[in-house]
């Protein structure tokens, strides 16, 4: 019997999610890191600004979100202030599912980070 060293691993996240409501509908925010964008994860079809449709939530998140990471020491705490933000539609395929919190949380399980639709920034 013998004991291998403990070696500690990196883990490196590619994404963080924050889910919020707006307007009474579960929405989701998740900060891409691999592609750099900020991608806000709504059922609903709106047309505008990121920032005029959500009100601030996407860059007041981002703030508090870098602040996290550098208490953390992380050395990507500065590109999250940087990152594009793009709106992606979630699209159900069951006409069944009318709670956005149940929809958003099914998205949430297989969300790869690409744009599926076409972008409403």
């Amino acid at each position: 019997m013998y004991l291998q060293a403990m070696v500690p691993v990196t883990i490196i996240v590619y994404k963080a999610f924050f889910p919020i409501i707006h307007d009474g509908c579960y929405v989701f925010l998740c900060f891409n890191f691999k592609y750099s964008k900020v991608d806000v994860i709504d059922q609903r079809i709106l047309t505008g600004k990121v920032n005029e449709i959500y009100g601030g939530y996407v860059t007041i998140l981002a703030l508090f979100f870098s602040r996290f990471l550098k208490d953390m020491k992380d050395p990507r705490a500065n590109l999250v202030m940087n990152f594009e933000p793009r709106i992606i539609r979630m699209v159900s395929n069951e006409l069944d599912v009318v709670d956005s919190g149940v929809l958003a949380m099914r998205h949430m399980e297989t969300y790869m980070g690409k744009q599926l639709l076409g972008i409403l920034s």
